[in-house]
């Protein structure tokens, strides 16, 4: 399912590279037929291309319009782009909010992982998911205050075993970070224990999940108390 999904987020973001190269050519086109009001002229191009004249008037009602709607065309893709990334964001803040420790357990791996990217962002670090290919073994990498955390997220119906304590500490020399982190929905090992204090990793265990969700919970009523 999480492949369906990068490949309809790879689509998406194709989409909007596309409407901004097209936005980006009406601007070109009206701020050109601003600097130069008339009729399309281009006689050098007529010397080499036959009937361009007869081209250039076909596309002059285009040319026109752009002319006199360029600008607000521009500013209605700008504005559709901006709702497109905005609103699908704040559905997944408020969704991260009112979630709880059991709705977390029926996620797979990749949804955790966005729901962890959410949750440190409302703790206050920048937090952007690594690519799935080359990861080196850090999901996530979260930025705070001159702080660089790589962070492996584990979401398991078992225990965590000390293999994703390894992969964490062999991440932290490939992106030069000063911490590192393994978050789950469930327990550790007592190997995995062990090799985090010997290597200075911390672990966010089922309890310290519901913990950090209970704070935010708690912050989010807060703030809607104040509103």
């Amino acid at each position: 399912m999480w492949r369906i999904q990068r490949k309809a987020r790879r689509l998406y973001n194709n989409l909007i590279k596309l409407i901004v190269l097209a936005s980006a050519l009406i601007v070109a086109i009206t701020l050109f037929n601003r600097k130069s009001p008339g009729t399309i002229d281009l006689p050098i191009i007529n010397n080499f291309v036959p009937n361009i004249s007869r081209l250039t008037a076909s596309i002059e009602p285009l040319y026109n319009w752009l002319k006199t709607w360029g600008v607000a065309v521009v500013s209605a893709i700008i504005l559709g782009i901006v709702l497109m990334k905005v609103i699908p964001y704040y559905r997944k803040i408020r969704m991260v909010r009112r979630s709880n420790i059991h709705s977390i357990d029926v996620m797979t791996g990749d949804q955790f992982e966005e729901f962890l990217v959410i949750l440190f962002r409302l703790q206050g670090y920048s937090a952007k998911k690594t690519k799935r290919s080359r990861d080196q073994g850090a999901d996530i990498v979260l930025n705070s205050g001159g702080k660089r955390i790589v962070v492996q997220a584990k979401r398991e119906k078992g225990k965590v075993s000390n293999s994703a304590v390894q992969q964490v500490v062999a991440s932290k020399a490939v992106y030069h970070a000063t911490e590192a982190w393994v978050v789950t929905n469930s327990y550790f090992t007592e190997p995995a224990k062990e090799l985090a204090k010997a290597n200075d990793v911390l672990l966010w265990d089922r309890d310290r999940l519901i913990r950090e969700l209970s704070k935010l919970n708690m912050k989010g009523q807060q703030t809607n108390q104040v509103a």
